[in-house]
């Protein structure tokens, strides 16, 4: 026996999926019926630009970590510095107050002490900002990683192909569809 009717046959579940970054379709992986699991490779966008990115960003990374390692080797330096000038300044202020040596020399002493105690707390703070700046550079470089992962398009759940809507070759803007997938599950039939 066969029955027939009006009716239609749909999904709960349909995607329209495209890029959320700009580019050019260069790589179409699924067509129109393919079925695709969850994380497959739908499309590639052309990723040049952007891993010019990712390689510039990645040096500011070792430019920023040489410029904090100098800045933590000058403030050793501003440390050693301190604790000589710290040890002469003692010493002359004793051989002053015992009448050995010149109350000059040793005001010129305990200067050049103070001295050496804000050089090491700017030395200081250079430090922190190289660090600073080591950080911003590390985000920088997590950023355009990220927007490199996103030149690749894959599926978010195992699915259906059941349209694909751009050709290899077409600028894409973000969020233009490039598939329309549904989840093969959530197929209901309404008559």
């Amino acid at each position: 026996m066969t029955v027939f009717g009006l009716g239609a046959i749909e999904a709960q579940v349909l995607s329209r999926i495209g890029f959320e970054v700009p580019g050019t379709l260069i790589e179409l992986a699924a067509d129109h019926g393919d079925r695709v699991a969850a994380g497959a490779v739908l499309a590639r966008l052309n990723p040049v630009s952007q891993q010019a990115r990712v390689a510039r960003a990645e040096a500011a990374v070792l430019s920023a970590d040489a410029a904090a390692a100098r800045a933590d080797a000058q403030r050793e330096r501003a440390e050693a510095q301190f604790t000589q000038k710290q040890a002469t300044a003692r010493r002359r202020r004793d051989l002053a107050n015992r009448g050995v040596g010149s109350q000059e020399i040793a005001e010129l002493a305990e200067t050049e002490q103070e001295l050496a105690r804000v050089d090491l707390l700017v030395n200081g703070a250079d430090a922190a900002v190289a660090r600073a700046a080591q950080a911003e550079a590390r985000a920088n470089l997590a950023t355009e990683s990220a927007t490199l992962d996103k030149h690749i398009l894959r599926a978010p759940f195992d699915a259906i192909v059941i349209a694909r809507s751009r050709e290899t070759g077409t600028a894409l803007n973000p969020g233009e569809a490039v598939f329309t997938l549904i989840a093969p599950d959530s197929v209901w039939m309404q008559a």
